[in-house]
């Protein structure tokens, strides 16, 4: 099957809106790891109501799919695995199929088209959903086989856009540091190359990175913070968002452009940041202080800064 490439959003219309017509459906999710296939799953299911059942497969073995070992009237029987739904109306996620022994991939393929895991049935309308890294990515992953793919009803791989994270930072509170950062310096929030050894910029790294910053109160110039942001987003991405913060840390105060428009320092290459600042802040009795600021700046930068303030 083809991979089609989809964004989180569009990936929970489309599952959202076949599982409206069929609530049986099967869905294999694939992508690098961090761009949130469980976190997409898991807002999916709270959606549509449903009980989820989440169970990483990289932890089980073949002999474990088969059911637990129990004593019944002196006879040896298996019982079906606690995280199998037994009840209609339920979904089974299973991660990291990618990651397990082939054998067990062989085994938990029928629950896709089949609804069956070993000898155990899945109520017919259950949701199954698989997540899997590529093998490209170099996460443990093996690839998929071709008779794996073929049992789902849709293969979907995952590629988180920018305004995507965006709406997702805001409305979770990451830091604002971070969120400004992705705004004006990254063009993208997935940049992930198996290659490097460090960290990467992924959904996952960048709230590890937001994490970091709140433990740090932001201080860009703090040692502790730059060997956090380095773990988490390898060296090339730390060092731009330090780099960003700082520059932001040094900008100048509002309150010290309208009180003494003529000392404050004028920072060409920040003029449009700068220039936000005081659009953003601007009282009637400040203009006439703010407009001699401005007007230190070059001709054009000083036009468009003039343009942005209120009217």
């Amino acid at each position: 099957m083809e991979n089609i490439t989809v964004s989180l959003t569009q990936a929970v219309r489309i599952m959202s809106h076949r599982l409206a017509i069929d609530s049986g459906r099967s869905f294999l999710l694939e992508g690098p790891p961090g761009v949130a296939k469980t976190a997409l799953v898991f807002q999916l299911m709270e959606k549509l109501g449903r009980v989820l059942t989440a169970v990483k497969l990289a932890s089980k073995s073949p002999e474990m799919l088969g059911g637990y070992p129990m004593h019944s009237d002196d006879l040896l029987k298996f019982s079906k695995p606690d995280w199998i739904p037994t009840e209609p109306g339920q979904a089974l996620f299973i991660d990291e199929v990618g990651q397990c022994p082939i054998a067990v991939q062989n085994v938990i393929m029928s629950a896709a088209d089949e609804r069956k895991i070993g000898e155990f049935h899945l109520p017919d309308d259950t949701i199954v959903i698989m997540a899997a890294n590529r093998a490209s990515d170099r996460a443990g992953s093996v690839a998929l086989t071709t008779a794996f793919r073929s049992r789902f009803d849709c293969v979907l791989e995952i590629a988180p856009e920018k305004n995507e994270w965006l709406d997702h930072a805001t409305a979770n509170n990451f830091h604002p540091m971070v969120i400004a950062a992705v705004k004006s310096i990254f063009d993208k929030v997935l940049d992930f190359d198996p290659k490097i050894k460090g960290g990467f910029l992924t959904l996952r790294t960048l709230e590890q990175a937001s994490v970091a910053m709140y433990d740090y109160a932001g201080d860009a110039d703090n040692p502790d913070l730059k060997v956090c942001l380095y773990s988490c987003l390898g060296q090339e991405h730390a060092s731009r968002l330090i780099g960003f913060a700082q520059t932001v840390k040094s900008l100048p105060e509002y309150d010290d452009i309208i009180t003494t428009p003529m000392a404050v320092e004028v920072n060409v290459a920040m003029a449009e940041p700068i220039g936000k600042i005081i659009a953003s802040n601007i009282r009637y009795a400040h203009v006439v202080k703010a407009v001699r600021y401005i007007r230190r700046y070059p001709a054009e930068q000083a036009a468009a800064m003039l343009t942005a303030l209120p009217e």
